[in-house]
């Protein structure tokens, strides 16, 4: 948006000094009289009496002045003005890349600019391209010079010929502009890109002390007795701050356990009703699925809703004095991942409910994974918050060290307990589902299995246990951070998708979730034939899934790194279109020719089982013509979807 307010600020004084220039030239460009010819002759003859001598200059009163020459003015100002916009601003982004080359939040936003601006560039081209090719068009019609020998074309068509080609050089001029500066943004998005690579792989790479040397804790006990008394100082201001408002404060807290109390109460009897309820048959997985999808967000509510409504009370009550200010948004974020992580896991793991269990595990090692994931959501929450608070208090890096260090340590340990925790299998078929409310392994037939199947799962959890453990002891902190920010970030973002897309197969009527396929509707309401309905029913998944997945890489964008704007403008490219080569993609748009394909071919089907029920249905109908009748009607359909969705 800057760089766009720049190019107009550049246009309009552009054109200021353009007016300008002309009103001063039009005195000059007027056809002189003789008494302007006399001044001039006067002052130079002064001037040669003053010195005695007689110059070349000097010209007789009768003489006609010297004209300068005039440079042509352009006969499309507007394009001249926009090419000039463009190559200004792709100058001053140029320069601000250059000084912002260290800066990772300042490479962050200009990479922002200059998305906007390549999509400038191309509207403009969009601009240029059918003048040209209309002015182009103008040309010949007038068809080629004559020859030499020929009679020569009339003043008036030559003159339209020639400002016809003075239009169209100026037009070609400012394409090839806008192309080089489009060409130019583009090469400058890949140096931003690769600048900001390097800062983040030096950020992540960078070795800082190591937590097992003796002058690492030395320097940390050295100086945490002085973040006490700044925490300390921080409590009597917040204490001071509250002093004046003490029953405001105590309302807020009423009002925030209140909450929790009377949400947590709701939820807990939801959940009771919905999973202990008896039952006669044991649920489908879809089932199980489905209510995973809505459970888990339930679960979290009421904590979640209460840490929000506490933290904008105490704002309101300008209660987040100082540091506490900077320090509430990482709280908040924190605390709420770890109520999503726990969440999550307790709805997927259902502990003491095996038949509301979406993987195939035991009580004991269901009761374990469930309680180290919480584990594991705890450390990653407290290293956030604490990790800020070192920040904000200036503490040495000893001490940001030790923080990461330990958080990151424990939950490498957590991660080879969670690999060395026996997955045994729980055999669905002995369990009495009306009487399915507080099983235990007792009531279930364990299936024992190897200490390291699944090894597809097992085998990467030590390895990045190994990985952060490793990356800590010698010193690499950011690195075994940054692992165990991508394991529970993206770990739940695909828990999130999965749920989603196991969603999407049990609305369309997958086998086991108790709905109707839709190829089955579409055969019974439309007409449609099996191969038909499953063609139909395969675009409708395929669509859905693609645009879950493409819901879900901005999220995964978000965990390593990228910042909201930028993966929304990614989301927002790949939806809209995006060019690959000399071709531009977009998925909206295929979506939508895919979407009238199939909405046409419906209706279709839908106009010839009307006409096959009624019209065509008359005794005064012959068969033959009815059936003609019924087959063009389908052709014609078809024709028209496909031409639509081209």
């Amino acid at each position: 948006m800057a760089c766009l307010a720049f190019a107009l600020m550049w246009l309009a004084t552009a054109a200021f000094h353009d007016q300008s220039l002309a009103g001063g030239a039009a005195q000059p460009s007027a056809t002189p009289t003789a008494s302007g010819a006399e001044t001039k002759t006067e002052k130079v003859e002064k001037t040669d009496k003053s010195t005695g001598k007689v110059t070349e200059a000097a010209k007789p009163a009768d003489a006609e002045p010297v004209k300068a020459a005039e440079p042509q003015k352009a006969l499309l100002p507007d394009v001249e003005q926009i090419a000039l916009g463009l190559s200004a601003t792709i100058d001053t982004l140029e320069k601000s890349v250059e000084r912002s080359k260290d800066s990772e939040t300042d490479l962050a936003s200009l990479r922002l600019e200059l998305d906007g601006f390549v999509e400038g560039t191309s509207q403009s081209r969009t601009h240029f391209a059918p003048r040209l090719a209309a002015v182009r068009s103008q040309i010949d019609k007038l068809g080629a010079l004559p020859e030499k020998d020929a009679a020569p074309e009339s003043q008036q068509v030559a003159s339209e010929r020639q400002r016809l080609n003075t239009t169209a050089a100026e037009l070609a001029g400012a394409l090839k502009t806008t192309d080089l500066v489009e060409e130019r943004a583009h090469q400058l998005v890949d140096q931003v890109q690769s600048l900001r690579q390097q800062i983040f792989t030096g950020r992540i790479l960078a070795r800082s002390q190591s937590a097992l040397s003796p002058s690492t804790w030395t320097r940390a006990a050295r100086e945490l007795p002085a973040g006490g008394r700044q925490i300390g100082s921080i409590g009597k201001s917040w204490m001071k701050a509250a002093s004046g408002q003490l029953g405001l404060l105590a309302a807020l807290l009423i009002v925030v356990a209140g909450c929790y109390v009377v949400l947590r109460s709701l939820v807990r009897k939801i959940k009771t009703g919905r999973l202990d309820a008896p039952r006669q048959d044991p649920p489908t997985f879809f089932q199980r699925a489905g209510v995973a999808g809505w459970m888990a967000p339930l679960m979290a509510l009421p904590a979640a809703l209460s840490a929000l409504v506490l933290t904008l009370g105490l704002d309101h009550l300008n209660l987040l004095v100082h540091e506490l200010s900077q320090l509430a948004p990482t709280a908040l974020s924190s605390f709420i991942i770890f109520i999503a992580v726990s969440a999550l896991a307790k709805t997927i793991l259902s502990p003491g409910r095996p038949a509301w269990r979406l993987v195939d595990l035991a009580d004991a090692p269901a009761k374990l994974v469930t309680r180290y994931l919480i584990w594991i959501a705890g450390f990653f929450a407290a290293d956030r918050v604490l990790s800020e608070l070192a920040r904000l208090l200036f503490l040495p890096v000893s001490v940001s060290v030790l923080i990461a260090s330990i958080c990151s340590g424990a939950i490498g340990v957590l991660l080879i307990k969670l690999a060395r925790t026996q997955f045994n299998k729980l055999s669905a078929a002995t369990i009495d589902f009306s009487q399915n409310a507080g099983l235990g392994d007792t009531a279930a037939e364990q299936n024992l299995v190897s200490l390291y199947e699944p090894k597809l799962l097992k085998l990467p959890l030590l390895l990045t246990a190994a990985l952060i453990l490793g990356a800590v002891a010698l010193g690499y902190v950011a690195l075994g951070r940054f692992i165990v920010e991508q394991l529970v970030a993206t770990g739940g973002v695909i828990a999130v998708v999965l749920l989603l897309h196991l969603a999407i197969r049990a609305m369309l009527g997958a086998p086991g979730s108790g709905i109707k396929p839709i190829e089955t509707i579409l055969a019974e309401r439309a007409g449609l034939s099996d191969e038909q309905g499953n063609a139909i029913a395969n675009g409708v998944a395929l669509s859905l899934n693609a645009i879950l997945a493409m819901l879900a890489v901005p999220l995964v964008l978000l965990t390593w790194g990228y910042t909201l704007p930028e993966a929304f403008g990614w989301l927002k490219s790949v939806l809209f279109g995006f060019e690959v080569g000399q071709f531009k993609i977009s998925f909206a748009r295929i979506f939508l020719a895919l979407g009238l394909f199939l909405g046409v071919i419906l209706a279709t089907r839908l106009i010839q089982r009307w006409l096959r029920s009624g019209v065509l249905e008359s005794a005064k109908i012959d068969r033959g013509i009815a059936n003609s009748i019924h087959t063009a009607v389908g052709y014609t359909g078809f024709t028209l979807a496909a031409l639509m969705a081209v």
